[in-house]
């Protein structure tokens, strides 16, 4: 897990993805690892492609599962909910008792086939259930501050998008685009 994700301590420092990437690294120094292909699910999309920009003699090739690239993919009007919304205490206290509450996070995430694999909706139930709703209110808050696509337009690794035909946040046209004339990059 990323700190502050599932059983993991949160950073000592606020969460973004430049803290993320940071951490990102040390990590992959402390295991002695010289080279690495990165793959993500969703918001962590950002954190891997500003590492692959940071360390492009450490990355070899990026995976990225339904990938969620800042406030592109969001509504422009949704934004500032979005981006401050967590940082709220009362508001972060509701969404933190609605996490815990049997049946909630059943309802919001699809956990049967064929829009989910069941196995890995639990998984993601109860990885929620456990972060630190902190961290994540300050990731939500820089992701949707920023945009991940112009700094995925700068690296020149080997990618591979795994994508669902009707993610809103990842939509396949936007997907599309970022891999069309692009044979480092292919989309699945």
């Amino acid at each position: 897990d990323l700190p502050g994700c599932g059983d993991s301590d949160p950073l000592p420092e606020e969460h973004t993805v430049t803290a993320y990437t940071a951490w990102l690294e040390r990590f992959r120094a402390a295991l002695g690892l010289e080279r690495l292909v990165l793959t993500s699910v969703a918001t962590g999309a950002p954190i891997t492609i500003r590492y692959a920009l940071a360390h492009p003699d450490r990355v070899t090739g990026l995976i990225f599962h339904l990938p969620m690239l800042g406030r592109g993919a969001v509504p422009w009007q949704a934004r500032p909910l979005i981006a401050y919304a967590l940082r709220v205490p009362p508001l972060r206290a509701l969404v933190d008792t609605l996490r815990r509450t049997p049946g909630v996070l059943d309802r919001i995430i699809e956990t049967e086939p064929p829009n989910a694999v069941p196995e890995l909706a639990a998984r993601d139930i109860a990885h929620k259930r456990q972060g630190d709703l902190r961290a994540a209110g300050d990731l939500l808050h820089d992701l949707m501050l920023m945009d991940s696509r112009r700094e995925l337009a700068r690296l020149r690794v080997p990618m591979l998008f795994l994508a669902a035909e009707h993610d809103a946040y990842s939509p396949l046209s936007l997907l599309e685009n970022l891999t069309r004339r692009r044979p480092e990059r292919r989309a699945r």
